[in-house]
């Protein structure tokens, strides 16, 4: 499983290098994201990170560019501070998992893990606050 941060940031934070050390950044949101275009039984899912500072004017068309790239792709949505209408913004744009950028590595371990199995991550003081 292919785990690919895109991000404002010049190189990946530490929590995230450690739980995904063979991970890739994008500085910058590529025009393309090479992919096959169907998803293969023997290819392994890919990830997409996506970390939101101040500018989130990107966020809507990238996520369409992964859909539409990556068959089968998850995205997990990183935030610098989380916030719930956020949360629900980025579901409905099609994320599997939304989060506090600053997240320990064996929580980012956990996330990929859920999301990966096609389960959807929010955090547990979001998830109650949508419960209620």
């Amino acid at each position: 499983m292919q785990d690919i941060f895109i991000s404002a940031l010049p190189a990946l934070l530490d929590s995230w290098a450690e739980a995904f050390p063979k991970a890739t950044l994008f500085n910058a949101v590529p025009a393309s994201i090479a992919a096959p275009k169907r998803k293969l039984s023997n290819v392994p899912t890919t990830i997409f990170w996506l970390h939101l500072n101040d500018d989130k004017s990107w966020l809507a068309n990238t996520m369409a560019l992964i859909a539409k790239e990556h068959v089968g792709a998850k995205v997990v949505v990183l935030a610098n501070m989380p916030s719930q209408p956020e949360a629900v913004q980025v579901l409905g744009l099609g994320a599997m998992g939304y989060c506090h950028a600053y997240m320990a590595p064996a929580v980012l371990k956990e996330i990929k893990s859920v999301v990966s199995h096609g389960g959807l991550w929010l955090g547990q003081d979001l998830l109650q606050r949508l419960i209620e």
